[in-house]
């Protein structure tokens, strides 16, 4: 009984930490000129910056990707704020004036290797937590969503 136990939990981790197998894409839309549905992957023709910082979910690393201003710019978007979305249903809304003053980055990189959805990828917003001590709040910690799958400006 104990070993169909230790079976079935190593079956249901397998399948909640598997990493997808078709390429995960990403919705950008809302009040944009050019909404978008794109591999993630294409978010490395944008220029890509690094923020190396801690979260409360993971010790001090560097994660690379796209500025969110620079990501907004691309699609022409014209809003005040903005909705991220997770395949796992979670959404946070965060105003863009965060973007420009905080240099916020849609990471697709770990310490230079792709996210994965065990290290809170293939796409996560984040800020530069260490830089500015009035990011070290459950607030900001809130806005730091994972597995993004639709970005929408409103």
């Amino acid at each position: 009984m104990k070993n169909k136990f230790i079976l079935c939990c190593l079956f249901i981790q397998s399948i909640c930490f598997a990493e997808p197998k078709s390429p995960l894409m990403l919705t950008i839309g809302g009040n944009v000129a050019r909404p978008v549905v794109i591999r993630i992957d294409a978010l490395n023709a944008l220029p890509m910056h690094t923020i190396t910082t801690r979260t409360p979910w993971a010790a001090r690393a560097s994660y690379t990707g796209p500025l969110l201003k620079d990501v907004l710019e691309w699609v022409g978007a014209h809003g005040q704020a903005v909705i991220f979305s997770a395949y796992d249903d979670y959404s946070v809304t965060i105003p863009v004036s965060d973007f420009n003053k905080y240099q916020v980055i849609l990471a697709i990189k770990k310490n230079g290797k792709p996210l994965t959805v065990r290290e809170k990828g293939p796409v996560r917003v984040v800020y530069p937590m260490e830089q500015f001590k009035e990011l070290q709040t459950m607030n900001t910690d809130s806005k730091m969503i994972w597995y993004v799958n639709q970005i929408f400006v409103r």
